[in-house]
């Protein structure tokens, strides 16, 4: 008789604190508003991160203020700001363990209207997506410029559109809920 020997290994999965998220950077700049972008973190703790918090102060002020609105993306756009008025920036990531340490700031940006138009820029490109059949998955990029760009998604070199895009503070979105073999 043949004894069968079991052995099963425990897989744990320990969760901390997200690593510091990128500084933000400003990409657009209005007479109340400033919309900004960052890095998500590198890592996120073995955890999803489930919120961004933003805090500014203005050259007379050193203590830290946090926007209200809870922020899940990488782009936020700071309203109700005093015109002509100086303000900095950091952001901080958190997950179900805890708080990030604060990202670097920004140099101070002026609430200001732009003074001249800007060309299209790719801030922060599509990222590369592996997903299996059937799952769903959120292609997303940041892309800047005065007067807003036009933003148009191609595929085999042809122009589509879906009711699952959007652009809204700069990050253009497109999510496909169940991927198939014919979308590529």
């Amino acid at each position: 008789m043949t004894q069968l020997k079991l052995t099963y290994a425990r897989i744990f999965n320990f969760t901390e604190v997200p690593s510091q998220p990128g500084a933000p950077e400003e990409i657009e700049t209005t007479n109340e508003s400033i919309t900004l972008h960052w890095k998500a973190p590198d890592f996120d703790g073995n955890a999803t991160i489930s919120k961004y918090i933003l805090e500014y102060h203005d050259r007379s002020e050193l203590s830290w203020t946090q926007v209200k609105e809870t922020i899940t993306q990488t782009t936020h756009k700071v309203t109700g700001l005093q015109r002509n008025a100086d303000f900095m920036f950091r952001v901080t990531a958190e997950n179900e363990v805890g708080k990030s340490q604060p990202s670097g700031v920004t140099r101070y940006i002026k609430v200001a209207e732009p003074v001249s138009a800007e060309p299209p820029v790719i801030q922060q490109p599509l990222a590369d997506v592996v997903s299996g059949l059937g799952a769903t998955i959120t292609l997303s990029c940041v892309i800047g410029g005065v007067p807003e760009p036009e933003i148009k998604w191609l595929r085999d070199g042809k122009a589509f559109k879906a009711k699952s895009m959007t652009y809204e503070n700069r990050m253009a979105k497109y999510v496909i809920t169940q991927v198939r073999e014919s979308y590529f």
